[in-house]
């Protein structure tokens, strides 16, 4: 079997064999997607052009046929197609000329019109005669080599007309001696006619060879005769006999010249119509067999553009014009260049800009076709391009500019030149950019050394210029144009600017005199322009230049120059990374002059190409094909996307990174290019060779972090030595841990730098404005969620003092969770110190009988805490824990004393937190002994201290006591009850504290009267005089209650008031009798000292009271009256005449009844009866006749009736149960008794 295996494989590998396969395979379809060039045979499928070309060959009269339209319209392929589907005969003769349109360096070589006319002639004849079978043209003289037809076979039949020759000479005795045809024998008779007709034949063969010899010249002994005198100027003319035998042997219907019109000569034409009538013209040719012979004209078809003939003259030369509309032109080539790349209706991969774009370029289809052809062919040869778009100009590239192309191989051209250009540009970028921060640190020079500091010191140098260099002038103002500009106004620098174009400056002003000015200001011109002014008073300098030296002295603007030289150096140190195209931009001159020296005349593609980006220094990578070796494929298409300038996968995969590192340039460490994995391990395993390196990797991804994400996040994967390259960032950029903060990847990168960065470091260099506190205060469980080893710790938190906002989020972190409550990384808060007392303080929960109560009483549980880390980090931070935990527990209401205590005298805690902490609790305070003083007002005002006279003494003592609230606070009734039974302490000594409190109070006029009155009569003091100003009524309630003596002084400040002073007179009653010649009283003393006294002391004032005083006063009267008829009073030693007035004058018929029934026994007969005529019903009754009047039946009345009976004022009284009846007497013993009176 191996040696059948093996013949088989012989078999197949022979050269025969490989072409049997392929004739029987030769007719199946090739679907590789390769186009061909040649014309197509469908390109009239609407059938329009068959229509006009069926006119044509069916209208004798046309001869000259134009098919006219511009290069690549399709010409040929309409010819192609009517062709195969007409009847007719084509003869297609091609007369093509192949020069580059785009060089111009064979303009002086270009042959003369007649040396064009005999190449194309010549190209005609030939295609004629020498495209023909040489068996239809036997008389023609154009011989070609042509093998012998039945050549053994003809060699055989002479060979055989010899020997029967021989045959008939031998028997020629025979043949001759026959008298008749019975006698000739068959093989005589079939010898001589094979002789005759063999050499009949031979006659015929030389008269054929022949007929075309030609003479030219005949040399004789002693001449030469020349017999063709043909001139062989015109070769149609000369050979026109063979043309026309050449028609007249080949029945072709039309003959179709394409491209006569690429030699621009019109003579061409010319011969043809030429030719063409004359074979027209001529007996008509043979057109078929038989009945079909027809007469049918010559076409000459000419394929041509349409601007052979100029005006009038096309429509003259030929008989029938047809257009041929383009398939193809610069607003429609992209759809087929599109259509052709796609290949079989595949994924166009080139992108749609770029095509849309190029396409404008190229307008001819076979040209596009042969572009899509060779980007086939280079696509899969080069194989991994990187950038089909890329490839595809180059390709166009090579099809526009073929010369170009090839001396690009040689390091020449102008696409070589353009690409050489890169280093001068960057050179030269970099050279600006060093200019431009040169120029800006000269201006921040020049504003250092700028003495004036403001836009109105230049001003006022002007200004002095102006009046000190015209002191012959008294200078009010200067004119712009017609607009008068003051000093003031001028300062403002819009105002300033206006003067700038002055000449000559006008000022307005006055001219000075020897003794005077002129009064009336005038305009006045000084002669000299703004600029020459600005030369005396800034010499070498502008005020505009100075203005901007002003404004760079600002600090906002010296920032911006500062950040315009920052922003400059990275631009500059990005120049050699720029792709080639931007550094282009403004290098036109240079890339005509490449273009120039190349001899390139339409560079129109090639600057467009260069221009945007699509060929550059990278061309190198897709004209040759990549050879594995030092470099592997994935190196090599890694390093491609590099010189590309595109983005590159940070997972793409790199067999040899020495050597990708060591074909990368210094600048590419600096770009995105660097952000690879496998590129990064080795860079960090050889981090002391690598070091520059890895430092400008760092120094871009501290520029471009978002862009670097991706690559973080595949080396967390990927990556060999996470570890190692988080220190290298972090180390090299210390703003690392901030940027990613802002990530979404946050937690990760931030975790990293936890894990593997120095702790130290991070605390003094990364933790920038306390960010990264800041985030892992918020983040925490999030960074020590991910799955990594975090060998250093949590020392970092630590040393950047994290305060982590929510403990219970740690969840599982149970190591993190005590570290952190053990080193008091947490903020205070109530959840937080919750959670921390629970983690530290386990034995809580369980003991929570005999333990006290943390969310009742935070902080004495704390501090009873076995525990004291908590306890330390709220004394230490004693103001927070107040303010977010202490205070806002709704619950926390009952700390212990020692507690409130420890905080309250706290020396760094917030009065204001510790005062409110204090009044949260339920515990009622003793005394303020061991509490701090600022809080004393507040706690007795808020009653969390006992309610006492010497808690509110120790309060009134201190210096900044509030006596406004302490006033506010007395002011109440419940207070006061609590205070009135007690007395106010006195202080040791002097007791001036003491007294000073007893006057507060005596002296305050914020206190209720009533409060007021009680908390007075506390005090222990008696006050010689009234305070000040003080109202009637606080001055009766001291009066009242004895505060104030009875001395001279307060007897003189009670002179505007009777009751005052009857309330002081009342208090020291004793005292005033003792003095009572001291104290003189008038009526309304007496009687407001009468309303205020009672018993003996009521009867001692009205005794004072003299009748004269009673006739002066009404109410005085009344009011002995109404003491002297009260019960209990004492009427005896009353004087009787004051009585006696009091019952005529009192205006109280009630009260004088009253008087009257105590009186009587002291009164007459008469005054008796006169007061009861006065008196109300019924006693006025008494006294008339025949009256009976009724009175109530109770002792007092009784009495009094008794006591009228028995005077004889009254007839009689009875007892009737009841009531009394008082009988009155009858008439005329009334009188009798009474008398006429």
């Amino acid at each position: 079997m191996k040696w059948l295996k093996s013949l088989f494989e012989k078999i197949r590998s022979t050269k025969k064999f490989r072409r049997a396969l392929w004739l029987f395979s030769r007719d199946k379809p090739i679907s590789e997607g390769f186009l061909d060039l040649t014309p197509v045979t469908n390109a009239d499928i609407d059938g329009l052009y068959r229509n006009a070309l069926d006119f044509a060959m069916r209208t004798p009269s046309i001869r000259n046929v134009a098919l006219t339209g511009p290069y690549g319209s399709g010409k040929t392929s309409v010819i192609k197609t009517y062709e195969k589907s007409s009847p007719f005969l084509f003869l297609n003769i091609s007369l093509a000329t192949f020069s580059d349109p785009n060089t111009s360096e064979n303009l002086d070589s270009t042959p003369t019109s007649e040396e064009v006319t005999v190449k194309v002639e010549r190209s005609i004849l030939q295609q004629m005669l020498y495209g023909a079978d040489t068996r239809s043209l036997p008389y023609s003289r154009f011989k070609r080599i042509t093998k012998p037809s039945w050549l053994s076979l003809n060699a055989l039949g002479f060979a055989f007309w010899i020997i029967i020759c021989g045959y008939i000479y031998r028997e020629r005795e025979n043949i001759l001696s026959v008298t008749t045809v019975d006698d000739v024998k068959p093989l005589w008779f079939f010898c001589c006619l094979y002789v005759f007709s063999y050499f009949a034949r031979l006659i015929s063969q030389s008269l054929k060879a022949s007929h075309s010899l030609s003479v030219k010249k005949l040399s004789l002994q002693g001449g030469a005769v020349e017999l063709d005198g043909t001139p062989e100027s015109s070769i149609l003319n000369k050979y026109l006999d063979e043309i026309i035998y050449f028609f007249e042997e080949n029945n072709y219907d039309a003959v179709v010249f394409e491209d006569l019109d690429r030699f621009g000569s019109p003579e061409i034409f010319i011969k043809l119509r030429e030719i063409n009538k004359i074979i027209n013209d001529r007996p008509k040719r043979s057109g078929g067999i038989g009945s079909l012979k027809a007469s049918q004209p010559l076409k000459f078809f000419y394929a041509i553009k349409d601007d052979v003939f100029f005006n009038k003259d096309r429509a003259k030369f030929f008989d029938f014009i047809t257009p041929i509309v383009p398939i193809i032109n610069n607003s429609n080539s992209r759809e087929m260049f599109a259509r052709c790349i796609a290949r079989d209706g595949g994924k166009v991969s080139i992108d749609s800009h770029f095509l849309r774009e190029v396409s404008l370029y190229l307008d001819d289809y076979r040209l596009i076709k042969n572009i899509c052809n060779e980007f086939l062919v280079y696509e899969g040869k080069i194989g991994g391009v990187p950038n089909p778009n890329k490839l595809l100009a180059i390709i166009i590239y090579k099809n526009t500019y073929p010369k170009d192309f090839e001396s690009l191989h040689h390091g020449k051209g102008a696409l070589f030149n353009i690409v050489e250009l890169r280093s001068d540009l960057v050179a030269r970028a970099s050279a600006d950019a060093d200019t431009r921060i040169d120029a800006i640190r000269e201006l921040i020079l020049e504003s250092e050394n700028e003495f004036c500091s403001a836009q109105e010191d230049l001003v006022r140098i002007f200004w002095g210029q102006l009046c000190g260099g015209n002191p012959g002038h008294f200078i009010n103002g200067v004119y712009a144009d017609s607009e008068l500009l003051t000093l003031d106004n001028i300062l403002v620098w819009d105002n300033f600017k206006k003067i700038f174009n002055e000449n000559p400056i006008r000022i307005h002003g006055m001219v000075a005199q020897p003794s005077y000015y002129h009064i009336q200001p005038s305009q006045i011109s000084l002669g000299l322009s703004f600029r020459e002014l600005e030369g005396k008073a800034i010499p070498g300098s502008k005020f505009e230049v100075r203005n901007e030296r002003v404004k760079n002295k600002i600090a906002l603007r010296r920032n911006q120059l500062n950040a315009e030289i920052a922003d400059i150096k990275e631009d500059k140190a990005d120049f050699a990374r720029l792709p080639l195209r931007q550094l282009l931009i403004h290098a036109n001159a240079e890339i005509d002059a490449a273009i120039a020296d190349s001899e390139i005349s339409d560079s129109r593609l090639l600057k467009y190409l260069v221009k945007n980006g699509f060929l550059d220094e990278t061309y190198h990578l897709y004209i040759s094909i990549f050879h594995e070796g030092r470099l592997s494929r994935n190196d090599w298409n890694f390093i491609q996307m590099i010189r590309d300038f595109r983005p590159v996968d940070p997972e793409a995969r790199i067999d040899n990174p020495r050597e990708v590192v060591a074909e990368m340039r210094e600048e590419d460490f600096g770009a995105e290019y660097v952000l690879n994995v496998a590129l990064m391990d080795y860079l960090l395993a050889t981090d002391v060779v690598s070091f520059s390196k890895i430092r400008s990797a760092v120094e871009f991804i501290s520029r471009r972090f978002s862009e670097a994400e991706n690559f973080f996040q595949a080396y967390w994967v990927s990556g060999r030595t996470v570890a190692a390259f988080t220190k290298a960032v972090s180390e090299n950029w210390s703003g690392y841990g901030v940027a990613s903060i802002g990530s979404d990847q946050s937690p990760r990168h931030v975790a990293n730098i936890i894990a593997y960065a120095d702790p130290a470091y991070i605390a003094t260099q990364m933790n920038i404005a306390g960010a990264l506190s800041r985030y892992l205060a918020t983040h925490s469980n999030l960074v020590f969620s991910e799955n990594i080893s975090f060998a250093n710790g949590y020392q970092a938190l630590k040393l950047m003092s994290v305060k982590l906002e929510k403990l219970q989020e740690l969840g599982r972190l149970n190591e993190l969770a005590v570290y952190a409550c053990q080193n008091s990384l947490y903020l205070l808060s109530v959840n937080n110190i919750e959670f921390a007392f629970l983690t530290l303080c386990q034995d809580v929960e369980e003991n929570s009988g005999a333990s006290t109560n943390y969310r009742t009483a935070n902080y004495t549980a704390i501090s009873q805490a076995e525990s004291q880390a908590i306890n330390d980090y709220v004394l230490e931070n004693v103001n927070s824990y107040l303010e977010d935990v202490a205070l806002m527990m709704e619950s926390n209401s009952e700390e212990s004393e020692d507690a409130i205590v420890k905080i309250a005298n706290h020396p760094d805690v917030d009065h204001g937190l510790a005062t409110q902490y204090a009044l949260r609790q339920n515990f009622l305070f003793e005394s303020f002994h061991r509490l701090p003083k600022f809080m004393w007002g507040e706690l007795l005002f808020a009653k969390k201290v006992v309610i006492g006279w010497p808690n509110i003494f120790d309060y009134y003592c201190l210096d900044d006591a509030d006596t406004i609230r302490l006033s506010a606070f007395l002011d109440n009734e419940t207070i006061v009850n609590n205070l009135v039974d007690d007395e106010m302490p006195m202080a040791d000594g002097d007791d001036k504290d003491g007294k000073a409190l007893s006057w507060f109070v005596i002296n305050n006029v914020d206190i209720g009267i009533s409060n007021y009155e009680k908390l007075c009569q506390c005090s222990r003091y008696v006050y010689l005089n009234f305070p000040k100003d003080m109202s009637l009524d606080r001055k009766m309630v001291l009066a009242r209650i004895g505060k104030i003596a009875l001395n001279e002084n307060t007897f003189s400040e009670t002179s505007d008031s009777p009751l005052l002073r009857a309330a002081l007179i009342k208090e020291h009653f004793a005292s005033f009798l003792k003095k009572i010649n001291d104290y003189p009283i008038d009526i309304d003393v007496k009687l407001n000292l009468l309303a205020l006294s009672s018993g003996n002391h009521a009867a001692q004032i009205i005794k004072w009271i003299s009748l004269e005083e009673l006739r002066a006063s009404v109410f005085a009267t009344d009011q002995v009256a109404l003491y002297l008829s009260s019960e209990g009073s004492d009427i005896n030693g009353f004087d009787r005449e004051v009585i006696v007035y009091c019952l005529a004058n009192c205006s109280s018929q009630k009260v004088a009844v009253d008087l009257l029934f105590k009186s009587s026994e002291m009164l007459t007969d008469a005054e008796v009866t006169e007061a009861l005529r006065a008196a109300p019903d019924p006693y006025c009754q008494f006294v008339k006749e025949n009256t009976r009047q009724k009175l109530p039946n109770n002792e007092k009345n009784m009495t009094f009736a008794k006591a009228l009976e028995s005077r004889k004022i009254i007839s009689s009284v009875s007892d009737e149960g009841s009531f009394i009846r008082v009988n009155a007497f009858r008439k005329g013993i009334t009188k009798f008794l009474l008398g006429d009176g």
